[in-house]
């Protein structure tokens, strides 16, 4: 059964920037779609203590992560934060693992690299909120018990790249800030991963090689995150549309590719996250290099 994505796990109401299409893309901002400040909403203003770190085991960390880029060490999850009016804190888990209730009998799972929000930490154990899809495709919000040793406490501005669901979500300070349509590549290409961006251009080129290490394609792009040195992934802008700038073409997509959840299976990018221009330009604007991109299907 497929997972459903953290939706509204946070007491502070987001805002949302939606660039999901119905027929044609409809661009809809509540408050403003400029960088957003990144010292709204911090620790000491919630009375949560970020100074210490926990730290996982590297040999662990590369069983688990597969080679992918990933943190060492990660901020230590709050002791208390439940105090009226703080945001919850959310994080990625590590691994597949096991979800008990009190008493420590089994009561769920949850899949490696799936979204969880983190309610409170009782020491070696969090009790924490994540959202699984039943039979219907509804989405059902359910709690429990998982070890802190599993959990990846995420960046403060992150991205979460859905393949099932297609779709892009930009986090900044625990609030979603942007859910968008993207194109991916196959499950292969576009493996899943707990990332960190390491390089950040714009009005920059893409360029393909040939297993012979031939030039097979160079593309202008305006914005690109690379997060998969390993594979070269990265989010990106790929619609087309004029430059600002230099009024040229720029981009390869329709917006019908990005309303066709099956263009996937039909002309999947090569490993990249391609998105629509606008939903590349916040995301790029709120995000830097360390920030996490967390990939699951």
């Amino acid at each position: 059964m497929k997972k459903a994505t953290i939706k509204n796990l946070w007491i502070n109401k987001p805002k949302f920037v939606s660039l999901l299409l119905a027929g044609t893309m409809t661009l809809s901002l509540v408050g403003c779609a400029k960088k957003v400040d990144k010292n709204d909403n911090q620790a000491p203003d919630n009375g949560i203590d970020y100074s210490d770190t926990m730290t996982y085991p590297v040999a662990n960390q590369i069983d688990t992560f597969d080679g992918a880029i990933h943190y060492e060490t990660s901020p230590a999850i709050p002791t208390d934060n439940q105090n009226e009016g703080a945001m919850r804190v959310l994080g990625c888990v590590a691994n597949d693992v096991d979800v008990c209730d009190e008493w420590g009998t089994k009561k769920g799972f949850i899949e490696q690299f799936q979204l969880v929000s983190i309610i409170k930490n009782y020491g070696a154990y969090s009790f924490v909120e994540y959202y699984v899809e039943d039979a219907n495709g509804v989405d059902e919000v359910r709690t429990g018990y998982i070890p802190n040793s599993s959990i990846i406490i995420m960046s403060n501005s992150f991205v979460e790249a859905d393949w099932s669901k297609r779709q892009v979500r930009l986090y900044v300070n625990n609030e979603l800030v942007l859910d968008t349509l993207t194109i991916p590549g196959t499950l292969q290409d576009s493996r899943e991963g707990c990332f960190q961006v390491y390089e950040k251009k714009e009005d920059t080129e893409l360029v393909g090689k040939n297993p012979d290490d031939t030039i097979k394609y160079v593309v202008p792009v305006d914005y690109w995150l690379g997060f998969d040195p390993e594979k070269y992934n990265g989010l990106h802008d790929a619609e087309f549309h004029y430059h600002e700038d230099t009024g040229e073409m720029h981009g390869w997509r329709s917006l019908a590719e990005f309303a066709d959840k099956n263009t996937v299976f039909k002309k999947p990018s090569h490993g990249c996250w391609n998105l629509m221009n606008a939903a590349a330009k916040i995301i790029f604007e709120n995000m830097e290099v360390g920030d996490n991109v967390v990939v699951h299907r």
